[in-house]
């Protein structure tokens, strides 16, 4: 028996809906109280963990199915932590988030891009060189994130996604 509402069980079911083209997508929630305004060191180190934990199971388990070369994962957050513990030993709300993309052997892993400095502010990007530009650069947001995916999914020419833009 799968727990539909655990990680792993939203993978599994997730894969096998892939595997059997019943669906080609899926949103997937990690529970947990990563919303850390208290004890943020206690309550994060776990759910990491599990996090950790589960994506190396969804790529063994894809592989397994015959799926890892076709699965492009987003790990992804609506926000970030500050760099500075607050008066409960927790963190709170900050701008400057992160996401992880995966994909089976992709000709531009490994690599980090964007930059911030000590105290979590952003940098500009030059978003044809991925360095950081103070003079012509861009801040890096999630609509840029999402347009980068939908081009490299190859979704960027569909007609039906011009009313949908991230702006």
């Amino acid at each position: 028996q799968v727990d539909i509402y655990s990680l792993r069980g939203q993978l599994i079911i997730s894969l096998l809906a892939f595997q059997s083209g019943v669906s080609c997508t899926a949103d997937l929630v990690a529970g947990g109280a990563w919303d850390s305004h208290s004890k943020n060191d206690q309550s994060q180190e776990p759910l990491f963990s599990g996090l950790t934990d589960s994506l190396s199971f969804l790529w063994e388990y894809a592989e397994t199915l015959g799926l890892a070369d076709r699965l492009f994962v987003v790990v992804g957050s609506e926000f970030s932590r500050t760099p500075f513990y607050n008066a409960d030993n927790g963190k709170d709300h900050h701008p400057i988030g992160s996401y992880l993309l995966m994909a089976n052997k992709p000709s531009w892993g490994n690599r980090v891009v964007g930059l911030t400095d000590s105290l979590q502010n952003a940098y500009k990007i030059n978003p044809l060189t991925l360095q950081r530009d103070d003079t012509n650069g861009i801040f890096i947001n999630p609509k840029h994130v999402h347009n980068e995916i939908r081009r490299y999914l190859g979704m960027d020419v569909n007609p039906g996604l011009s009313s949908f833009q991230f702006n």
